[in-house]
């Protein structure tokens, strides 16, 4: 026992330098890998693009872009809306049959069962920024994937002062909420118009433009972003996005996030 215990000792102790070093090596390289990328990325090749913010892949899975809504192409009994065409285009010369990164985001799957993702070309450009800069998407911010919606704001108020794409003609963008009709419901509507109500409920704040429109932003999110007395909206004229629902009250839009309303 004397003569092979110091032997079994130096094994061991060799056996665990040894496996420390290889962790220890292990770690660096992670470390360093994690420097270069904020998070999970992977490359995958397009092969086609279905619309503005949809694309196929090789694999015949559907890639919904994250933070952007590109106008709608002609479907179903749908014609197709101003600039759908061009932002298809745009969008299939940056990425159609070639390779890119995508980062998915927090949620997965959208309710279509399409993949979530921010799509990035292989020097790191911004697909979405992309779309936004040209003025043939919207920003749009659907919590819990809202990580880049002040950047793409930006890019979109960058499109909007420069009257690019869809921002030639602002006026025609919006809506008033007195010309929402049936047709609307469900679709990705911009509203604009003066709030003359608003009310205060256990768990959303509601403001009405007209008697047949309102916008609810939930408690959490006011005390979040907001904060204050929601009265002082009252008489002030803001802009809306999102998509048109319909209560027993007239129709309605969710607001989750800043990006998704702008006061005057």
């Amino acid at each position: 026992m004397l003569v092979f215990g110091p032997r079994s000792v130096l094994k061991t102790s060799a056996k665990q330098y040894m496996t420390r070093a290889a962790c220890g090596l292990a770690l660096f390289f992670c470390l360093a890998s994690c420097a270069v990328s904020s998070g999970p990325q992977e490359t995958v090749y397009v092969e086609h693009v279905v619309d503005g913010d949809t694309l196929r892949l090789d694999n015949r899975d559907l890639v919904r872009l994250i933070g952007v809504n590109a106008p709608e192409l002609r479907h179903d009994q749908h014609a197709a809306e101003a600039y759908a065409r061009q932002a298809t285009d745009a969008l299939a010369d940056l990425v159609e049959d070639r390779e890119v990164r995508l980062k998915p985001g927090v949620k997965r799957l959208d309710r279509y069962k399409r993949r979530l993702a921010y799509v990035f070309l292989p020097d790191g450009t911004d697909v979405q920024k992309q779309l936004l800069e040209r003025g043939l998407a919207f920003v749009i911010a659907v919590p819990p994937d809202s990580a880049h919606a002040d950047a793409y704001l930006a890019a979109e108020n960058r499109a909007r002062d420069a009257g690019r794409g869809l921002w030639a003609r602002v006026d025609r963008l919006f809506k008033d909420p007195k010309s929402l009709a049936a047709r609307d419901k469900g679709r990705f509507r911009l509203v604009k118009g003066k709030v003359t109500r608003v009310i205060r409920a256990k768990n959303n704040i509601y403001l009405r433009l007209g008697d047949s429109f309102g916008v609810r932003i939930p408690q959490s999110v006011w005390r979040e972003h907001w904060r204050g007395n929601p009265d002082r909206l009252r008489g002030k004229t803001i802009e809306v996005r999102g998509w048109i629902g319909q209560n027993r009250y007239g129709f309605t839009l969710p607001v989750r996030h800043p990006v998704m309303i702008r006061i005057d």
